[in-house]
């Protein structure tokens, strides 16, 4: 697996991808290949909290309610404490590792499902790499992932992520460089599903986690004509 973080207007790295039969499967992680439940919220809301508390002066509550608004307004919480607080440079750069130490159950017959997919596997989420790295670890993902896209931050730089266009745009610019490749995205935000298909990809709405086995199964049928039972 490889992971690409996305910063600014581009990813931090040269690389493009090539694509197994043309096709690839890109993934959104947290409600998608995983339950996040507010207590897993508020513990990651904890971690972050504690690394930003003395710039920000205000309480846990506080923080709280404006990590969600932020999170509705700009796709990430510390995007949004970036834009509207003058934040060190050096607490910048600790955002990228900020996670909490939870345990995750993975999902066997999730992971043995996408593991029998003869498929390129991509992840795109708006969460930073220590949270992205730890989550697929815990769940039994990580090494399933040919590329995984992340959000990077770094002092005096535009953060980039979804549901804006221009993530997308850097993303395809990676996977489908050519234009030839078919790409089916799996995400549970309406948003960023809206975002998808209006750029030209097969955007797959994901209605609960415990369903994602089955929206896998539907929809490479449906989009890539393949049929999981015949394999």
């Amino acid at each position: 697996m490889k992971y690409v973080g996305m910063i600014e207007d581009t990813v931090d790295q040269e690389v493009t991808i090539i694509a197994k039969n043309n096709k690839i499967l890109v993934f959104d992680i947290d409600n998608t290949l995983y339950k996040e439940t507010m207590e897993i919220v508020i513990r990651r809301r904890e971690a972050g909290y504690a690394l930003l508390k003395d710039e920000l002066d205000m309480s846990f509550k506080e923080f709280f309610k404006l990590s969600d608004a932020y999170t509705k307004e700009y796709g990430t919480n510390y995007k949004g404490f970036i834009t509207n607080y003058k934040l060190k440079p050096e607490t910048i750069l600790k955002i990228n590792e900020v996670d909490a130490d939870l345990g995750f159950t993975p999902n066997e017959e999730l992971v043995e499902l996408i593991k029998s997919l003869p498929f390129t596997k991509v992840c795109f989420t708006n969460a930073n790499i220590g949270q992205t790295r730890n989550t697929l670890r815990r769940i039994g993902l990580e090494e399933l992932m040919d590329y995984i896209f992340y959000v990077k931050y770094e002092p005096g730089k535009n953060v980039l992520c979804k549901p804006y266009l221009k993530a997308y745009e850097v993303v395809d610019t990676v996977i489908n460089k050519d234009k030839k490749n078919k790409i089916l995205f799996f995400d549970d935000n309406s948003d960023n599903i809206g975002t998808a298909n209006d750029f030209g990809w097969d955007g797959v709405g994901v209605p609960s986690y415990e369903r994602i086995c089955e929206a896998i199964a539907v929809h490479v049928y449906k989009y890539f004509d393949y049929d999981i039972r015949e394999h």
